[in-house]
């Protein structure tokens, strides 16, 4: 029976004896006449029902949890794409490949997760697919810093909601699943991390100057045009 090659996760460890890096196990997802199963590192195979990819990998912690010291994950892109927001990770302490490529492990608002090379967030603070950005001085105060939101995309999949300070006083990341985007858009001016940070101090009074908002919606967000505020 010809196996059709879906998803798969190898972990690795590291032999003390060489110090080199050894397979542990793999984990694959793979079809057969259509049918999905698992097969796990033992060689037996597990047959599981429907099709949607991302609920097998979700709901299988032999396809989705980081463990070891190093691990590489390859699988078809539609699979790949959603991985920041199905693979589970302790810290950032973990080096995983995904298709070949390094990844960061970013702490976000629902714990560690992993975003591949070519999709992390730059030196710069810049999604790699940026919708909008919105930066806040307070008004009121000669010591406050910059706060700013970015909103974009940090895979084709999923949404990156970046919320920061620019003296590093706090960083909060929220990733979710990419669905209506100007619905996503609209929210996050409206509600943002940002927004409830900035307005719901303590010792806020309530002004504040916009210093600078870009809003780059062409090819991303539909019924928007790129604009720029300075």
């Amino acid at each position: 029976m010809i196996s059709e090659f879906i998803y798969r996760i190898d972990r690795d460890g590291v032999d003390s004896e060489i110090g080199a890096e050894n397979l542990i196990g793999r984990t694959e997802l793979v079809a057969h006449e259509g049918v999905l199963a698992v097969r796990y590192p033992d060689g037996t195979e597990r047959n599981v029902t429907g099709s949607d990819v991302r609920t097998i990998v979700a709901s299988d912690p032999a396809l989705h949890v980081i463990n070891t010291d190093s691990t590489s994950i390859y699988g078809r892109r539609e699979v790949l794409d959603h991985l920041p927001l199905l693979l589970q990770v302790g810290d950032d302490r973990h080096y995983v490949e995904i298709d070949g490529w390094e990844c960061a492990v970013l702490e976000t608002t629902d714990g560690w997760r992993v975003v591949e090379e070519g999709y992390r967030i730059d030196n710069d603070l810049v999604l790699p697919v940026e919708w909008a950005a919105v930066s806040f001085i307070e008004e009121a105060s000669r010591t406050s810093g910059t706060t700013s939101g970015r909103l974009g995309l940090i895979t084709p999949a999923v949404v990156a909601d970046f919320y920061y300070d620019d003296d590093g006083g706090g960083r909060i990341l929220t990733l979710s699943p990419r669905g209506d985007d100007a619905a996503t858009l609209r929210n996050w001016l409206v509600s943002g991390p940002f927004t409830e940070s900035f307005y719901g101090s303590e010792d806020h009074d309530g002004r504040a100057l916009l210093t600078h908002a870009t809003f780059r919606g062409e090819g991303a967000v539909a019924g928007c045009r790129a604009v720029e505020i300075d």
